[in-house]
């Protein structure tokens, strides 16, 4: 009972490591320690334990090794004609896997919740009223800002209850107040979003019971690239700017269409193994970022694959965790729209450390419903 409980809780310690990763694997002390480096090194010795001397991977789906043989030729292909590839990104999904494996209780996730909504409050605080992160990139800042507020939603959700309702509209208005010094226009924009799916204003709720509802959504940042690139000279655009000017102090795309624009042109220079360089630009649209990076192809599977983890939930979705979970993660993909953070050479393991969650919750739920 007791190793059983100290597994359980294992995943506090955990969650609180790969927050610190997220802060400083792109601050300078993380460049001179190669934080993330160690940590990329760090999975793959895990996972090759799991694999090989544990042996809980007993056999391997047709389909995942005409994958992973895809993922190692066109790695090879792209890394011989233009010196990249995307193994420094793709071992997120090998966090995944072995935070998946976890089991993920109420209490454990409330903690991690709990800490998440702290730690990142406390940096908006210490940016605000503090100098440990003068100098810092403040789009980096708000970006820890708001994974932080992704997590402690999973945890404050169920808003009927009055002492959740309270705690989480005390913290929305204190990270709202706090942020506006950074002066991001998404992490305000899509916490309100969050904010809406769990008042049930949006329906979050119906549309995450279907897979193909999901996947809709997780084309809207490819949609909305597309829509921005086609109307960037169109007549309207002009009187937005003014408006964007006179509201927020900076252009109402802030250079997005010109920089989606190169994007699908270097893309096309590429399009079905793409070039490899997920970092080839800061494009501030993830789906801009793979097509560039992983082609048309490479877009395709890391949509499906991607939607796959999540359509997992869809089952269980009146349960609190998995739903905050994936309102979670889907407000991240959104904000991805127009931020950086969830597909670069070097990418923030908050979301694929969520997606582990997810997985784990469901197989939790999964092994109480059948030994009920």
């Amino acid at each position: 009972m007791v190793i059983k409980g100290l597994k359980n809780w294992m995943i506090v310690p955990i969650m609180i490591l790969i927050w610190g990763l997220s802060l400083l694997y792109n601050s300078g002390i993380g460049q001179t320690y190669d934080v993330y480096g160690a940590a990329k090194i760090l999975i793959v010795v895990l996972v090759i334990y799991r694999i090989v001397v544990s042996k809980q991977v007993r056999y391997v789906k047709k389909r995942n090794v005409v994958l992973i043989s895809y993922l190692i030729v066109a790695s090879f292909l792209t890394s011989m004609l233009y010196g990249h590839n995307m193994l420094d990104y793709l071992w997120m999904y090998l966090l995944t896997w072995l935070i998946s494996l976890m089991p993920v209780e109420e209490g454990p996730m409330m903690v991690v919740s709990v800490a998440y909504g702290a730690l990142g409050m406390l940096v908006l605080l210490i940016y605000n009223y503090g100098t440990v992160f003068s100098g810092w990139n403040e789009n980096s800042i708000a970006m820890i800002g708001f994974f932080s507020f992704c997590v402690m939603i999973v945890g404050f959700n169920r808003v009927r209850d009055f002492r959740v309702l309270v705690c989480l509209l005390v913290y929305a208005a204190m990270y709202f107040v706090l942020l506006e010094v950074l002066n991001s226009r998404g992490s305000v924009l899509f916490a309100i979003v969050l904010l809406l799916g769990v008042f049930g204003i949006l329906p979050f709720q119906r549309w995450f019971k279907n897979k193909r509802k999901i996947l809709i959504i997780m084309l809207i940042p490819l949609l909305i690239a597309i829509f921005v690139v086609l109307i960037r000279n169109a007549g309207i655009v002009d009187k937005l700017e003014l408006w964007s000017y006179e509201t927020f102090n900076k252009p109402i795309f802030n250079g997005r269409d010109e920089l989606w624009y190169q994007g699908f042109t270097d893309w096309m220079k590429h399009l079905v193994f793409g070039n490899g360089n997920l970092s080839a630009a800061n494009w501030h649209n993830s789906a801009v970022t793979m097509l560039v990076g992983g082609g048309v192809v490479g877009y395709f599977i890391w949509l499906i694959k991607t939607g796959d983890i999540l359509a997992r939930g869809c089952p269980w979705i009146r349960d609190g965790i998995v739903f905050g979970l994936m309102v979670g993660i889907l407000g991240i993909w959104l904000q991805q729209t127009v931020e950086l953070g969830l597909v670069a050479n070097q990418a923030n393991a908050i979301p694929y450390a969520m997606m582990g969650l997810l997985l784990g919750r469901v197989r939790t739920l999964e092994e109480k419903n059948s030994g009920m």
